[in-house]
């Protein structure tokens, strides 16, 4: 059975693994990326409620699929 690993890009170190690509890339999602920020709407400047921009990407880890 495969396993998938979350590796820094800088080290190889492993910072998470699972069975499941969709786990992996999970915790990617959550831990490569800034805060989310708030939408503020372009033309007004006012803040939209309940919705919400995803952070910009840290560029830190790579996940990759191990025998």
């Amino acid at each position: 059975m495969s396993r998938y690993e979350v590796q820094f890009k800088s080290s190889g170190i492993v910072a998470f693994s699972a069975t499941e690509r969709a786990i992996c890339q999970h915790w990617y999602d959550c831990n490569n990326f800034a805060p989310e920020t708030p939408y503020s709407d372009p033309d007004t400047g006012e803040i939209v409620p309940d919705k919400w921009v995803k952070g910009e990407c840290l560029n830190l880890f790579t996940v990759k699929r191990v025998k």
